[in-house]
């Protein structure tokens, strides 16, 4: 239903974006094969919503967690990065977790 309501609203993009991201990532920890579409399906969603309200603090903080999810974890910072640019308070606890991938990856 959501991917049929008017096409540049950045919101609900960004909601269904999100479904997609938790939905692959079930998949992932599920190994089932659907994993990788349901993130490209996501990832695409983002990118059509940062055209439309590319100040939309939600987009990029989620769209780390697609990147988290993804294992890249350089990419995940840059777009927690740009979400606390604009306002957005991330969850310390995913924050430090990131880190840790981070640390890790020296």
């Amino acid at each position: 239903m959501a991917s049929k309501l008017p096409q540049n609203n950045a919101r609900i993009i960004v909601d269904l974006a999100f479904a997609h991201t938790i939905l692959g990532q079930y998949f992932k920890e599920n190994n089932k094969s659907e994993a990788n579409v349901e993130f490209a399906k996501g990832k695409a969603l983002y990118e059509v919503a940062e055209r439309i309200e590319p100040t939309y603090p939600l987009l990029y903080s989620n769209w780390s967690v697609l990147d988290f999810y993804i294992c890249d974890y350089v990419k995940a910072k840059e777009h927690l990065d740009k979400a606390t640019s604009l306002g957005f308070k991330p969850d310390p606890t995913y924050l430090k977790e990131l880190e840790d991938k981070l640390n890790v990856r020296k």
